[in-house]
């Protein structure tokens, strides 16, 4: 993993086989970066889990996709204090060119990915249970 910060932007480059949820946070951990919400990356990633969130059932619906699939988009949201600290959604295509995403649960990079977090100073960002949805929903409060 290499990083590099710009001011308010931690630029993040994982490395073939790093999961990225864990190597994410540790970046984000060594830095001290605690909220954050303007996440994007692209790469190439193999053993992805991703779910959709089943407001019927109120949980999430799961699967898993072995080979390498091509990440056309990460996005999320960063609240390490809080469950699940890093809420992370991808758009991936495999060999066929058909774009399937969802909410990552697992993955690790299978050759590069690039990660760019803008974090957030003047906001403390948790996250609380919603009794309606069953979800550990943004919480967002000045510091």
């Amino acid at each position: 993993m290499q990083t590099g910060q710009d001011g308010r932007w931690l630029v993040v480059k994982l490395e073939r086989g790093e999961e990225v949820l864990s190597s994410l946070q540790a970046a984000l951990e060594e830095r001290g970066i605690t909220a954050g919400l303007v996440l994007s990356g692209i790469g190439a990633l193999e053993g992805l889990e991703l779910g959709w969130f089943d407001p019927e059932g109120g949980e999430y619906v799961r699967r898993r996709f072995e080979g390498s699939h091509e990440l056309l988009a990460l996005q999320g949201s960063v609240t390490l204090r809080a469950d699940p600290p890093l809420h992370l959604h991808a758009t991936v295509s495999g060999s066929d060119y058909a774009a399937i995403g969802g909410h990552l649960f697992d993955g690790r990079v299978s050759v590069l990915a690039e990660i760019g977090i803008q974090h957030l100073e003047g906001l403390r960002m948790t996250r609380r249970k919603n009794p309606t949805t069953g979800l550990n929903e943004l919480a967002v409060e000045p510091r």
